[in-house]
C-alpha cells in the first residue's frame, strides 16, 4: 500500500508475534556469546587464569576428583608398603630392598606380573603429580582468611614440590620397567656431597627442608588442619568416622618421623661419612637398625604408622574432597579473577 508521502508501509507478518528487532537482538546476543566461549577457551584465557588463579574451573572438577582419587590410591599403596617394608626390616625379614618408595617399587617389580603392576603403579602415580601441579597451578584452596604467605605456603609451595617428588618417584619405575636399575651404580649422596663446599651448604639446605617437612606433618598429627579436606558427612557410621581420625592423626606422626630420620642423616653426614644405599629414606630409617633395642622399637612403631597412613589415603579416595576446598569455606577471590 502505498501513502500519499511516498512512503511504502510494513507488510504484516504472518507471524504476528515476528519482529525483525528481536532476530537482531537475538543474532546480537548469540554473537556475544560464542565471542565469549572463544574467549574462555582461548589462550588469551588460559594466561588469564594463570596470572590470576581462583581455583579449579566447575567444567574440569569432575575430572579432577578422578585424577586425585587415582593418585591417592597409588600414594596409599606406596606408602602402606613402604610401612611394611619397615616392619620386616625390624623383625629381618625381607632382603636388601630398601625401606622406600623406590624399594617398595623394586619389591613390586619382583613380585608375579610385577612389570604390569609397575606400569599400573606409574600411570596413577603420574595422576597424582598431575592433581597435585593442577592444584599449584589454579591455586586451589585458597581461602580468604588466611594471609598471602599461608596461602602461598599450604596452596602453593606444598602442591609443587608434593608433584615434583611423584614426578621422580615415576622416574625410577621408568628405569626398573626399561630394567636400567640393576646396572646403575649406587649414588654416592649424601657423602660424596661433603666433600665440597656446594655440597655442604646442599646437605644443610636438605636437612632444613626435612625438618620443615616434618613439623608440617606433625601440625597434621596434632591439630584439625586436615579435617576440611574430608567428606564427613559420607561417614554413615561412628566408626568410621574414628577410623578416619585415628589413621590420619596416627599415619601422619609416623611419615612426620620418616622426615625426621633422613634430616638426622643429611645432618650426620656433614660431620661423618654415615652408610649409604643411595636411596636417602631407607638409610635414613636404617639410622634405627644400630643394635639396640630402643631403635628397633621406634623402626616397628614407625612401619606400623605408615602402614596406618597408607590405610588412610586408600580412605581418601573415598572420603576426601577433591578439589581441595578452603579451610574456612571462604575461597578467596581477587578482583582480577572476577
Amino acid at each position: 500500500m502505498q501513502l500519499p508521502f511516498g512512503k511504502k508501509t510494513k507488510k504484516p507478518s504472518t507471524h504476528p508475534e515476528f519482529d525483525h528487532h528481536q532476530v537482531h537482538g537475538h543474532h546480537h546476543t548469540v554473537a556475544t556469546a560464542h565471542h565469549q566461549v572463544a574467549d574462555e577457551t582461548g589462550c588469551f584465557y588460559c594466561l588469564h587464569r594463570l596470572k590470576n588463579p581462583h581455583g579449579v574451573s566447575p567444567r574440569w572438577k569432575r575430572v579432577q576428583r578422578i585424577v586425585g582419587r587415582i593418585g591417592f590410591g597409588a600414594k596409599g599403596v606406596v606408602y602402606g608398603t613402604v610401612g611394611g617394608m619397615t616392619c620386616a626390616s625390624a623383625s629381618k625379614l625381607h632382603g636388601n630392598f630398601g625401606n622406600s618408595p623406590q624399594g617398595a617399587f623394586v619389591l613390586i617389580g619382583n613380585a608375579p606380573s610385577g612389570t604390569g603392576a609397575l606400569f599400573v603403579m606409574l600411570l596413577a602415580l603420574w595422576c597424582y603429580a598431575i592433581w597435585r601441579f593442577w592444584e599449584f597451578l589454579t591455586y586451589q584452596g585458597r581461602d580468604a582468611t588466611f594471609g598471602a604467605a599461608k596461602n602461598f605456603f599450604r596452596f602453593r609451595l606444598s602442591p609443587l614440590v608434593s608433584g615434583c617428588v611423584y614426578i621422580t618417584y615415576s622416574y625410577y619405575i621408568i628405569q626398573m620397567l626399561l630394567d636400567q636399575y640393576r646396572d646403575r651404580e649406587p649414588s654416592c649422596y649424601p657423602n660424596c656431597w661433603r666433600e665440597s663446599t656446594v655440597g655442604k651448604v646442599a646437605l644443610i639446605l636438605m636437612g632444613v627442608a626435612f625438618v620443615i617437612a616434618c613439623i608440617t606433618q606433625l601440625q597434621n598429627a596434632l591439630t584439625k588442619k586436615w579435617h576440611s579436606e574430608i567428606k564427613w558427612q559420607s561417614c554413615k557410621t561412628a566408626v568410621e568416622k574414628w577410623a578416619l581420625l585415628a589413621l590420619g592423626h596416627l599415619g601422619f606422626l609416623g611419615r612426620a618421623g620418616i622426615f625426621l630420620f633422613v634430616g638426622v642423616l643429611m645432618f650426620k653426614a656433614l660431620k661423618r661419612p654415615v652408610k649409604q644405599s643411595g636411596d636417602a629414606l631407607s638409610d635414613g630409617l636404617a639410622q634405627l637398625l644400630d643394635g639396640s633395642t630402643a631403635g628397633l622399637i621406634t623402626m616397628w612403631i614407625t612401619g606400623i604408622l605408615t602402614v596406618m597412613y597408607g590405610v588412610f589415603c586408600l580412605l581418601c579416595t573415598r572420603y576426601r574432597q577433591f578439589p581441595t576446598p578452603p579451610p574456612s569455606g571462604q575461597p578467596y577471590i581477587s578482583n582480577r579473577s572476577k
